[in-house]
């Protein structure tokens, strides 16, 4: 047992020699010296992008983090703006009912504005059909739709679910909102940087 230990005492201590000497290899030719060649020098990393490689390395889950939702938020206001391309393009238009308008409250101060709307449509597969809505709206129009609830929407003919405050009732909130909360992110992820 005592020879079985001392053997795994002398690879472990091996192992973390070559480690050693690997990292201070690296160093040293960060710093522009080559130990196997005095007279020469090599910059292959300065020290400062070493530092800054090091910082990436020790924080990778941070900055993975922040990048994933960074482009999640882009990724949804691209899709709303594309909804909306389409519905522009291809869309039909009719009147619908806003059922409810309310606010949900994660901060204090932080209100999320929404309105859900229901319009009626005849179709020859589903008959009578009632399609009913929810999207964000900003403050301005939440307080105008607590006093009209009459909207006008586009919606898409081939998918019915697919529609879209239009023409007055426009409001490009959620595609605003999810670029404000991009920016954010990557603002949250450059002080991270900096500070560390």
């Amino acid at each position: 047992m005592k020879m079985c230990d001392t053997q795994i005492l002398i690879v472990a201590d091996s192992h973390m020699e070559r480690s050693h000497r690997w990292r201070k290899k690296v160093l040293d030719q960060s710093v522009g010296f080559d130990r196997a060649a005095p007279n020469r020098t090599a910059f292959l990393i300065p020290p400062n992008q070493l530092e800054a490689l090091d910082m990436v390395i020790n924080n990778w889950w941070v900055i993975t983090a922040g990048f994933l939702a960074f482009c999640g938020f882009i990724g949804y206001a691209g899709r709303d703006e594309l909804i909306k391309y389409r519905l522009n393009k291809i869309g039909t238009i009719t009147q619908a009912t806003s059922i409810k308008v309310g606010k949900d409250s994660w901060t204090v101060r932080n209100f999320y504005y929404y309105v859900v709307y229901e319009f009626h449509l005849e179709t020859p597969y589903r008959g009578n059909a009632y399609i009913t809505r929810k999207q964000a709206i900003s403050g301005k129009h939440f307080e105008r739709l607590e006093k009209d609830p009459q909207v006008t929407v586009s919606y898409l003919v081939t998918n019915p679910s697919v529609s879209r405050l239009t023409s007055k009732d426009s409001d490009n909130t959620s595609r605003d909102v999810a670029l404000l909360r991009a920016l954010g992110v990557f603002i949250a992820v450059l002080i991270f940087v900096a500070i560390h």
